[in-house]
């Protein structure tokens, strides 16, 4: 792996190794995790909700968007999404280069490629990072970097510990 990946970046592909720790997520070898994850979470999931139009699947070619699964937010989805290939580039072809993009993920992974692909108008924020001593600060600060990029002005959240410094 080692090789092909200095062979990518010898030809000037962005590459970033990722430790899977050997497990081969978003692959048909998720199959039955697939299916006793799906059967979890039909437990919380007890009803079919139509998505949104502004949804842009990223587990679900966008030739089938009109599908069933790709049209409802259900266990269906959340199980296939868990075996199949991840679409991301082809999903960040259709966000507007003025889009807000929270990655909602471990570390933050995917920051350089949303911020290269979409571009410099995009707001993109990770909500942790790894090795961060504290998360929720990180967590927090994200949100804010997020609005005052939005509104152009700080905005105080009640209760999430932050003292009141009379700011407007």
């Amino acid at each position: 792996m080692t090789k092909f990946i200095e062979e990518l970046i010898a030809r000037g592909v962005f590459v970033k190794e990722v430790n899977s720790n050997n497990v081969s997520y978003h692959s048909h070898f998720m199959q039955p995790v697939s299916v006793r994850f799906k059967k979890a979470l039909d437990k919380y999931l007890t009803s079919k909700n139509l998505r949104s139009k502004k949804w842009i699947s990223t587990s679900v070619p966008e030739h089938s968007w009109d599908s069933p699964l790709a049209r409802y937010a259900t266990s269906d989805y959340q199980a296939n999404n868990l075996k199949s290939p991840v679409l991301f580039y082809e999903g960040l072809q259709k966000v507007p280069k003025n889009a807000i993009i929270i990655e909602v993920a471990p570390i933050g992974l995917l920051q350089s490629v949303i911020k290269r692909t979409v571009g410099p108008d995009c707001i993109s924020v990770s909500l942790q990072k790894r090795n961060y001593d504290n998360n929720l600060e990180f967590f927090f600060t994200a949100l804010g970097k997020s609005t005052t990029k939005l509104t152009g002005s700080c905005v105080r959240l009640p209760g999430a510990g932050m003292e009141d410094t009379g700011y407007p």
